[in-house]
């Protein structure tokens, strides 16, 4: 057992995390026998993915801060960025070769048109 010492809203608090475990396993078995009628930040609070995040930023395994966050979003969309280039350069290179084989024949077997 383990007694987790947190400060929450400047004042100190103690949770036992195999307790805090098995009230959102409770929660969870409950969320998924009630209707969805729930609210969603209810929801999310029985999600055990969002309790091990939370866990994660408490005991500092886990860090999160604005500069990380916007720096990797930064990064997917450069990727994305390029792949969307390749597959631009790519499709070019398709027809192009469709037409110099094809020829004529083109137009009537399809248009090539993305």
């Amino acid at each position: 057992m383990m007694i987790w010492q947190v400060q929450v809203k400047g004042k100190d608090a103690a949770f036992d995390s195999d307790e805090f475990a098995k009230e959102l396993n409770n929660e969870a078995s409950n969320a998924r026998n009630s209707n969805l009628g729930d609210a969603p930040p209810s929801a999310l609070l029985k999600m055990l993915g969002y309790a091990k995040l939370m866990k994660e930023l408490v005991t500092k395994k886990r860090s999160m801060d604005f500069e990380t966050i916007e720096n990797k979003r930064k990064q997917r969309a450069q990727v994305a960025y390029e792949r969307g280039k390749q597959l631009t350069k790519l499709r070019g290179k398709a027809e192009k070769a469709a037409k110099e084989k094809l020829g004529p024949q083109l137009a009537i077997i399809a248009p090539i048109k993305y």
